[in-house]
């Protein structure tokens, strides 16, 4: 099986208007028009549209759609591209369980609450992505930057620990610094959570497509 950065994907014929459970859809961005639904998403949570990190071979970009409507997004990033947090956390490179540990880091997710009746189900799916790329870059730790207000969500919800106080993101907004230590967590995370269980084609089907597959994507 081809790496996630060894594959070059292709869109798969149609796919921006096939719809999973509920009608959602989520795939890699990679058409022009992905691109620009990327951009309005990411501006309307006070994010760039675009930065340099979206080009390196490292980083991966999703996009979340309901029925033709994108209503998510978020990107992951591996080493031995330079991670986002390091430029803004002194944390990751100090902190005796990183240390060793293969990273990804999870940003600039976010989610159109306008556009969607549950917010919360987006974010699931969207956190899905980020458990697969920790699978296909074998990572041990998962990292995300979130705002205060956020961070009981994601230790209720994910099961993530503070890594840091609040502190300049990229982004120039105070975040707090965020971890999930995969080996030791995400099996009772899956079992809670049964949306974001990676099956075993789940690698393939990104791989040759770009589609993370969601529940009732296998009908």
């Amino acid at each position: 099986m081809e790496t996630l950065h060894e594959t070059r994907v292709q869109p798969a014929p149609g796919l921006p208007g096939m719809a999973g459970p509920q009608g959602y859809a989520l795939r890699r961005a990679f058409t022009c028009e992905e691109w620009e639904a990327v951009g309005r998403l990411r501006e309307r949570e006070g994010f760039r549209p675009h930065d340099e990190v979206d080009e390196s071979v490292h980083s991966i970009t999703f996009l979340l759609t309901r029925g033709s409507r994108p209503i998510g997004t978020t990107r992951t990033t591996a080493p031995p591209e330079a991670l986002p947090a390091f430029s803004a956390y002194s944390i990751p490179c100090s902190n005796a369980a990183l240390a060793g540990a293969a990273l990804v880091e999870a940003g600039l997710t976010a989610v159109d609450a306008s556009a969607t009746l549950d917010t919360k189900a987006a974010l699931f799916h969207l956190f899905k992505a980020h458990l697969l790329h920790c699978r296909m870059a074998a990572a041990g730790y998962l990292l995300t930057a979130v705002r205060e207000a956020e961070i009981g969500f994601y230790r209720r919800m994910f099961n993530m620990e503070i890594l840091s106080g609040a502190e300049p993101y990229p982004d120039a907004r105070l975040r707090v610094l965020m971890g999930l230590d995969v080996r030791t967590h995400v099996q009772a995370l899956c079992r809670r959570l049964p949306m974001i269980t990676l099956g075993e084609g789940d690698c393939d089907a990104f791989a040759a497509s770009g589609r993370v597959l969601l529940p009732g994507d296998r009908r």
